[in-house]
């Protein structure tokens, strides 16, 4: 589990007739995995990429890749590369050695993952289920779901909760044909409680609709029927993030039309929303002057949870750490002219994460795979993605795909809204104005690294080596403007993956270490 470099050579015997065969290798990983494949000594595919089953030893899942093998007997060999470790089940390999392998095999690429629209019920309640199916073979997938005396089908499923309190597990199994089954579970509770009076309803307004350029402005909720008692209410929109009945704030520094979204909520009852708008008017932007905003995730529209970190931006972030399905809306106005901008996002994740990036309700970007930072709350990464905005007011939509969660901190959107090529996500470091990158070598080692960096001031600079778990390895200081070179030995530490950290007043720079025995 914790040394990709392994490998299996599995004896390929009788093959009828030299050409194009089909490999199904079955397998578990934790996160994304890499190997190669080799036949009778070969290399015959550098690497393969094996999506991660998020368990080394509960959940397995099959991949299959065409190699082509010689008339006769074989040697196949699959082999780890650097990144996270496989573990190898077994593999099944088929074919005729044609040269022309079938163009249209069945793929089977999708995942599930089951959710419900509350995670508790009282008795006899009314439950919708979704599958959540993730991948590019979602299309001809069936669905059925069972247990506890249901049995229903579809993507959607509308179920009533069992009559008696107590925990309940259902079961979803997603069938494609030529593909195994694949099954996920999904828990919900039954209480007692009778249910909440929701007999209530809100409306919300500005305290001037037409407010001049920043002023300051009152947002201001109503409600009427008979529950309001105990009605909660929280504030989000243009950088928003505010609670109460009526909240101060000031109108955003651009021209245009904005709304504010008030939702109230009520222990046991659905949520209520509302929306007060405003129109701002003459105000004055600096002529030609290139967008350049940055805008705090705590501080946006947003399902996650918002917890205090000293390492954010903004001393806070967005995000849970065992749920993917997380978004942050956050708003970019202002924008002078429509075209392509570079959004660079502040993140922490402790395997990589799949997002999806959304424009005014419209997916832009379906899938963007964002690097590891190894850790949940220390080091954290930028990455820049060029993004086409609107002239004026934008949403911009982060949200998480099935797998790692992503703890958003805080995105800036800069750029002239030129019509630029649409490149592939570009990672940046983590800091702004190095003078001279960090560089480690030997890497990987056996025993010690050798670090050349730049101090740019006569500050202190701090060195530190944690392991993907947080522990901390080596600590030390340097002094003096100019370039340095450290050897940092990590004295008893076992082979692995570690994180190398140097701080120099508000920069940082990070390097990934990779330590073998």
């Amino acid at each position: 589990q914790n040394n990709y470099n392994h490998y299996v050579d599995y004896a390929v015997n009788g093959v009828k007739a030299t050409g194009v065969h089909q490999v199904k290798i079955r397998y578990y990983a934790n996160g994304n995995a890499l190997v190669s494949v080799a036949v009778n000594g070969s290399n015959a595919i550098p690497s393969v990429q094996l999506p991660p089953t998020y368990s080394w030893n509960i959940v397995w899942r099959e991949e299959t890749f065409n190699v082509t093998l010689n008339q006769g007997n074989n040697t196949l060999r699959i082999q780890g590369l650097p990144g996270y470790a496989v573990r190898q089940d077994k593999i099944c390999v088929t074919g005729d050695g044609s040269t022309n392998p079938d163009p249209n095999p069945v793929t089977c690429n999708f995942a599930i993952a089951p959710t419900a629209n509350s995670q508790s019920y009282t008795p006899q309640q009314a439950m919708t289920f979704n599958a959540n199916c993730t991948g590019a073979d979602c299309g001809s997938v069936t669905y059925a779901w069972t247990g506890n005396g249901a049995n229903a089908t579809g993507a959607s499923a509308n179920i009533n909760a069992p009559s008696a309190p107590g925990d309940y597990t259902y079961t979803l199994k997603a069938s494609k044909a030529g593909c195994a089954d694949k099954t996920a579970s999904l828990t919900i509770h039954v209480g007692t409680n009778t249910p909440a009076e929701c007999d209530f309803n809100v409306t919300a307004a500005p305290s001037n609709a037409t407010p001049a350029c920043s002023a300051a402005i009152s947002l201001t909720a109503t409600c009427s029927g008979a529950n309001c008692s105990g009605v909660a209410y929280q504030w989000t929109g243009n950088s928003i993030n505010l609670s109460g009945i009526s909240v101060n704030t000031n109108a955003p520094g651009t021209n245009g039309a904005f709304n504010y979204t008030v939702t109230a909520s009520k222990n046991g009852c659905t949520s209520k929303t509302a929306t007060a708008s405003i129109t701002v008017a003459n105000c004055q932007p600096p002529t030609g002057e290139p967008l350049n905003l940055c805008l705090e995730a705590e501080n946006s529209d947003g399902n996650g949870p918002v917890t205090g970190d000293p390492n954010a931006s903004g001393g806070k972030t967005r995000g849970d750490q065992n749920n993917y399905n997380h978004y942050v809306d956050y708003t970019v106005n202002g924008v002078k002219a429509a075209g392509t901008y570079q959004l660079k996002l502040r993140y922490y994740a402790s395997g990589n994460p799949l997002v999806s990036l959304a424009v005014n309700g419209t997916v832009v970007l379906p899938s963007v795979q964002l690097p590891s930072t190894y850790t949940w709350n220390i080091v954290w990464r930028e990455e820049i993605i060029n993004i086409t905005l609107a002239e004026g007011n934008n949403t911009v939509r982060i949200q998480g795909l099935p797998g790692p969660s992503l703890r958003q901190d805080k995105i800036c959107v800069t750029g002239g809204g030129q019509n630029a090529r649409m490149d592939a996500p570009e990672a940046k470091t983590q800091t702004t104005h190095v003078e001279e990158a960090l560089t480690v070598y030997p890497n990987p080692s056996t025993s010690h690294f050798e670090a050349k960096f730049k101090l740019v001031t006569d500050g202190e600079g701090i060195i530190t080596v944690t392991d993907v778990q947080g522990k901390s390895w080596y600590n030390s200081k340097v002094k003096g403007k100019g370039s340095h070179q450290e050897q940092i030995r990590l004295n008893g530490a076992p082979a692995g993956i570690y994180i190398l950290q140097i701080k120099k007043g508000y920069e940082t720079e990070t390097k990934k270490l990779l330590l073998i025995r």
